[in-house]
């Protein structure tokens, strides 16, 4: 099967939490994997302003565990963090809410204050937001003085 132009909205206690923009989804058969293509995402918040916006070429929905990828041109910006996330893929764990580099993918991490690192093998705990890079690392850090 393969659907074009989806939009796919997410309804939490009455009220729209995330939209997800999709220009394809191909799915086959039995399979519980999900092929998307020019993807854009947007988690809202209580008021409905957008908190995180996501941009991908592509990417994989596994519908059993929730978990996803995406690959190609990915960002992945964050208003509440003023910062913003650039790769050439990321895996998202659904079940332990990390968000990590895909294998070998180089990561930016762009703040609005200026700092930036660059870096590989990157992961973040999304419910402790921590930050963590486990290969070379490179970029400076802003700190207020």
């Amino acid at each position: 099967m393969v659907l074009s132009n989806v939009e796919h909205t997410v309804m939490r206690d009455g009220r729209i939490s995330a939209i997800l923009h999709l220009d394809q989804v191909k799915s086959y058969n039995e399979s519980v994997v999900l092929i998307l293509s020019g993807i854009y995402f947007r988690k809202l918040d209580r008021e409905g302003e957008i908190v995180t916006e996501a941009w991908a070429d592509t990417g994989e929905y596994y519908s059993d565990s929730g978990d996803a990828q995406a690959a190609g041109s990915v960002i992945v910006s964050s208003k509440l963090e003023d910062a913003k996330i650039i790769s050439e893929g990321l895996r998202w764990d659904d079940e332990e809410h990390i968000l990590s580099g895909n294998d070998g993918a180089k990561v930016v991490l762009l703040h609005a204050d200026g700092s930036t690192v660059t870096g590989v093998d990157f992961e973040i705990d999304i419910a402790r937001r921590v930050v963590r890079f486990l290969g070379p690392v490179s970029g400076q850090r802003m700190v207020d003085r």
